[in-house]
């Protein structure tokens, strides 16, 4: 089942808000924790966080959107190249984001930038690549239609 939730910020707060968000992705507990890697949008591959936070608080600065994004499948492993397509279906151009293995369900934590508010056909894209590459991988395929709407703002809602 392919699971997109996502929330944005804006305005003052967007700085502050991308660097504590990619602050607790990198640090949270987990077994993976010294072992989790950053990637561009662009798919290059990013050593430290330290190496991005401040350029994550310059972006925020210079787009209207900060997108906090979660990727999640119901099975197996993808790479850092399936997330990256998913973020490309749905316009995604500029952003980091970071593979956590160490939950039951394998996912990505996402800090996108953009100038447009992302729609419901977005969110719809990213859900469809996700399904189609679980597929493409042998995984069960199952799409939550349950969950799609942007509530936006701050509190966010699952998408």
């Amino acid at each position: 089942m392919a699971v997109v939730k996502t929330n944005y910020i804006k305005g003052k707060r967007a700085p502050v808000g991308a660097r504590a968000a990619g602050d607790y992705y990198t640090h949270r507990e987990g077994t993976d924790r010294g072992a989790r890697v950053w990637y561009t949008f662009a798919g290059e591959k990013v050593d430290r966080w330290r190496e991005i936070r401040s350029e994550v608080g310059q972006q925020a600065r210079d787009h209207k959107y900060t997108y906090r994004i979660v990727l999640s499948q119901e099975e197996g492993q993808f790479g850092p190249e399936h997330y990256r397509e998913i973020l490309e279906a749905a316009g995604m151009e500029n952003g980091y984001f970071v593979v956590h293995l160490h939950t039951e369900h394998q996912h990505a934590h996402a800090i996108a930038f953009t100038d447009r508010r992302l729609r419901p056909h977005d969110f719809a894209t990213m859900r469809g690549r996700m399904s189609a590459i679980e597929k493409e991988v042998g995984m069960s395929v199952g799409v939550d239609k349950a969950i799609g709407r942007d509530r936006g703002g701050e509190k966010g809602r699952e998408l």
